[in-house]
């Protein structure tokens, strides 16, 4: 009975869906790409000017 209902899943393709569906993640819209790639110009900028002075943040996180 089981390997009748396996052979059902297995030929209707549900399982293989399943799986291409799995790590699937919407494509972001124009306007939130567009005001994150400006938020990293603005921050690029803003850092460039702090090294210009002197006034470098410490950086956060990464490999010492």
């Amino acid at each position: 009975m089981l390997y009748r209902f396996n052979k059902r899943v297995r030929q209707s393709g549900i399982m293989a869906e399943a799986r291409k569906r799995r790590y699937f993640s919407r494509p972001e819209n124009k306007n939130k790409r567009r005001k994150s790639a400006l938020y990293r110009v603005r921050k690029v900028e803003e850092l460039k000017q702090l090294r210009r002075y002197g006034k470098e943040p410490p950086r956060r996180g990464g490999r010492h």
